[in-house]
């Protein structure tokens, strides 16, 4: 590579057509990438590194609709030129040997060098933008880059169509359907389904496509008016910021619905710090399948409850949560069915409506699981009643395994819930009835092959609030080297069958049910 030097190509007049022919023709058989690094002022500073190797001395800089050369171009450093331009200028980029002969031509480029609003287009070659103040009518990618070096605005229609839109800054949406369409959308900072205020969009984010990517490095927020349960059911959105799902519009559904996702769409929490996810409402808006690639010691905070689905493989929820499931719509399921997949939860667990099926799965809880919610009775601390959601294990093949307390305080019946697999314990269990209606007498009434395994360290304490109409139907007391391990019935109990493999375990007030004899 020669020295620094000004690029002021002095070709012949003679010569000047057929170099213009040969580098045209050059330019539309083999085009190589180049990229837009910088936009300052008028000054536009270009990588060329795919069009350089050991031989190149020169660049220039030539005018895509005349191939006219344009003047004012630098090399500034190995592999990276500077040119000055101003408004908009479409244009491609050669280098040339010491003898100013032609080693590679880049592709086509188009540059706004200052802040814009983008009109109806379908591009036909990569644009670059210091900033995209608005979109007016509908722009279509069309396999091509659209580059926005600072932030941008979506206000209409977007197609990626299986191009790439870049914005180093962050995104505001507050109007228009971003559609991916097989191509991928890398925002720097945040991305924000919001108006200008803040507040309630009219936009909304399609990905149906097996290819679509969405990359997000700040934080994410949505507040779309509209439903997006057939705008999110396949691609990967990936998440380093935090999650923020909000309905301001309180009173509508579809508000509500505005991170409803399906099928095989994917969100990968992926950042280096604790992610907040945040539903406004966990009942309507829902993950399909999710993963965490989050490594830092407290990966993520679920402050407002998580709804999830069918799972689809192998799952991990870093902190407490609590579940919701939809309850409203006949077009989703009122459960969460592992499916035969492992779930693993590592902290406490409060089932809130959720008809929690294991499904021939395996759920591990490193916390306590609590089929109990709180109730909010002003200043006063609040007090745990009842939920609507039950506890399903209907498979000889169903495993849970709760390392913390088990608590439960359904309002239905599981007669019919608890009929098959192990439930392990290794703390307390407690079955509670604070809604006085009969079904929930029955709240834990097992039976089938249901088994209760109590397998804890130490005291673990077990209390029946109704002996009468609950039950365990297998209990095993495993063996143990921990000397420590004593199970304390603090009420009267029963079980169809009772296998102990332990002398440590202290059994008292054993229920015998009276005899229609008596």
């Amino acid at each position: 590579m020669k020295s620094k030097i000004l690029l002021k190509l002095l070709f012949l007049c003679a010569l000047m057509s057929a170099v213009n022919i040969s580098v045209v023709a050059h330019a539309e058989e083999n085009r190589q990438t180049i990229s837009i690094i910088g936009i300052d002022e008028k000054t536009i500073t270009i990588d060329t590194s795919n069009i350089t190797d050991e031989k190149t001395s020169y660049y220039a800089v030539l005018d895509s609709r005349t191939s006219e050369e344009i003047e004012n171009v630098i090399t500034e450093e190995t592999n990276v030129i500077k040119v000055e331009l101003e408004g908009v200028y479409s244009f491609y980029v050669v280098s040339l040997d010491e003898n100013k002969k032609e080693i590679a031509s880049s592709d086509i480029i188009t540059v706004y060098t200052e802040p814009a609003e983008l009109d109806s287009i379908i591009l036909s070659n990569d644009i670059y933008m210091a900033e995209l103040t608005a979109t007016n009518g509908d722009i279509d990618l069309n396999s091509f880059s659209l580059n926005i070096l600072g932030d941008a605005v979506i206000s209409s229609d977007v197609f990626v169509n299986g191009g790439t839109f870049n914005i180093e800054g962050k995104l505001l949406q507050p109007g228009g359907c971003l559609t991916i369409g097989n191509g991928e959308l890398n925002v720097g900072g945040d991305y924000r389904i919001v108006n200008a205020q803040d507040g309630p969009s009219s936009g909304r984010l399609i990905m149906t496509k097996s290819e679509d990517r969405v990359n997000v490095g700040g934080d994410f927020k949505t507040d779309s008016i509209y439903s997006h349960s057939e705008f999110l059911t396949d691609g990967v959105f990936r998440l380093k910021g935090s999650f923020y799902q909000e309905g301001a519009d309180n009173n509508s559904f579809a508000a509500r619905s505005n991170f409803d996702t399906y099928d095989n769409f994917k969100i990968v929490f992926c950042g280096d710090d604790t992610q907040v996810v945040y539903f406004f409402d966990p009942k309507r808006s829902q993950l399909n399948i999710w993963e965490v690639e989050n490594e830092s010691e407290r990966p993520m905070e679920i402050p407002n409850g998580f709804g999830i689905r069918t799972l689809k493989q192998d799952s991990v929820i870093p902190c407490d949560v609590e579940f919701w499931s939809h309850l409203y719509d006949d077009k989703v399921a009122s459960s969460i069915d592992l499916n035969g997949y492992t779930l693993l939860i590592k902290g406490d667990v409060v089932n809130n409506r959720v008809n929690l099926r294991i499904g021939r799965g395996t759920l591990i809880i490193e916390g306590d699981y609590k089929l109990q919610i709180p109730q909010d009775i002003g200043e006063e601390q609040p007090l745990l009643r009842w939920t609507y959601g039950t506890l399903r294990m209907l498979y000889d093949e169903d495993y849970m395994l709760v390392m913390g307390d088990f608590l439960q305080d359904s309002y239905y019946s599981h007669t019919k819930s608890l009929v098959a697999g192990t439930l392990e314990v290794k703390g307390d269990f407690r079955q509670i009835t604070t809604n006085y209606k009969h079904d929930t007498y029955f709240n834990f009434d097992a039976n089938g092959t249901h088994k209760v395994i109590l397998s804890g360290d130490g005291v673990q304490i077990v209390d029946f609030e109704d002996p009468e109409t609950n039950q365990f139907n297998i209990l095993e007391i495993p063996e143990t080297d921990k000397p420590g391990h004593i199970i304390v019935f603090i009420s009267e109990w029963r079980a169809n069958e009772l296998i102990i493999n332990s002398d440590t375990a202290v059994l008292l007030n054993w229920y015998e049910k009276e005899s229609e004899e008596e």
